[in-house]
């Protein structure tokens, strides 16, 4: 089974995207962002980013019920990667693909960060 689940802070600002469509395939909306999860050992250690991808209707309401900083818990699974960095090298990674989530912030506690990162509070 291939089941991840995170619960932690949203590290990065949410920039919901399109893929290209065509006229067999539609275009799908793409979330990608950054989940901080704070270390279980009891230490204030510095938080683990985790990399999360969301598609379809997950990033969609993703996008549009969470900013930079509200917490959440998602289900993922574990996707790996593989790319060429700038110098050559073939680089291995693992990327988190959202199966589902949950809230854990307030409508209230969302609507205040929201207005603090936008500065009106």
């Amino acid at each position: 089974m291939n089941k991840c689940v995170f619960s932690g802070n949203i590290a990065t600002d949410l920039a919901l995207s399109k893929t290209n469509g065509s006229k067999t395939k539609p275009s799908v909306a793409v979330l990608n962002f950054r989940l901080a999860v704070k270390s279980t050992s009891g230490k204030a250690a510095d938080p683990t980013f985790i990399p999360v991808a969301a598609f379809g209707k997950f990033a969609e309401t993703i996008a549009a019920n969470f900013c930079k900083g509200s917490r959440i818990e998602i289900e993922t699974k574990a996707i790996p990667d593989t790319y060429t960095d700038k110098n050559g090298n073939t680089r291995n990674s693992l990327m988190f693909l959202v199966t589902g989530f949950d809230f854990i912030d307030t409508k209230n506690e969302f609507e205040t960060r929201k207005k603090k990162l936008a500065g009106e509070a």
